[in-house]
């Protein structure tokens, strides 16, 4: 070193990078023990964690609901009489299109 002047030359950076030696790695990290299940935590962007809640929601309200159970009722057909039925009078046919329009 020259004096106050802090620079190094090409020689004395040389000898320094010679000597200098690497910092130790740390110790390896060991596998996450089963523990790891309950104190652990994963990262997830919110999109993604809003959409899992409001599946998770969706599907309590529908396992929640009553289900409706259609049975069919079987008639022997010897039982059917067709003795008290007519022709129609009239016959005025409607075409339904949607369920809120006018008929």
């Amino acid at each position: 070193m020259h004096g106050n002047d802090d620079r190094l030359n090409d020689e004395e950076l040389d000898q320094v990078l010679r000597s200098w030696r690497a910092p130790v790695a740390p110790p390896i990290v060991h596998r996450p023990r089963w523990w790891y299940w309950f104190t652990g935590s994963i990262r997830v962007p919110v999109p993604v964690a809003v959409c899992l809640v409001l599946l998770v929601v969706a599907g309590f309200v529908v396992m929640g609901r009553p289900r409706v159970v259609y049975r069919e009722v079987l008639v022997p057909m010897s039982s059917i009489s067709f003795q008290g039925l007519q022709p129609v009078d009239e016959l005025r046919p409607r075409i339904i299109r949607r369920k809120d329009a006018e008929n």
